[in-house]
């Protein structure tokens, strides 16, 4: 019986953990090429934004960034990173409400939409380890400047006048 028990475990259940670690550790390389290649293209989109004046372009950018992220956090979510997914719901919260018009295109936003960028990068590069209590703190900030972002709690002062909604508000009659 002694030779039937592996790392504290019975023989089968050892084989199936080692699989079953084996299996994670493909997913989360894949995960990782996967999430690189989606926020080039989200930050491609977050330069055109910011370049872009035609307001029928802009919803296409907006609606493209709004694929990737919600892509990006359902794939975070596989991989059980809860750091991930959070920038991810908080990015698709704001790309869906540039979509509907709640909130408008200003450069404090793209600022916030490139630091939480910048974050999602920095937890992809530590991803297999646990995330420090550095970077805890830093994705409560950012997701918690971008929920403020979206319940209108900028302050005026930093409100740009000219900035321009993605789309016109709906005439209403």
């Amino acid at each position: 019986p002694a030779e039937r028990i592996v790392n504290g475990l019975p023989k089968e259940h050892a084989a199936m953990k080692q699989t079953s670690d084996d299996f994670l550790k493909k997913l989360l390389a894949t995960f990782q090429v996967e999430a690189a290649e989606r926020i080039k293209i989200v930050i491609d989109g977050l330069i055109r934004l910011e370049k872009s004046h035609n307001p029928a372009e802009q919803k296409d950018i907006v609606e493209a960034l709004f694929r990737e992220t919600h892509s990006l956090k359902g794939a975070a979510r596989a991989v059980n990173n809860s750091e991930i997914e959070r920038i991810c719901q908080s990015l698709e919260s704001i790309f869906s409400a540039l979509k509907k018009g709640h909130t408008k295109q200003s450069p404090e936003l793209l600022d916030l939409l490139h630091r939480a960028v910048d974050a999602f990068e920095h937890l992809l590069s530590t991803l297999g380890s646990a995330p420090s209590s550095e970077d805890l703190i830093k994705v409560n900030a950012i997701t918690g400047a971008l929920e403020k972002f979206l319940a209108g709690g900028v302050s005026e002062e930093r409100r740009t006048p000219s900035a321009e909604p993605i789309l016109p508000a709906p005439d209403v009659a």
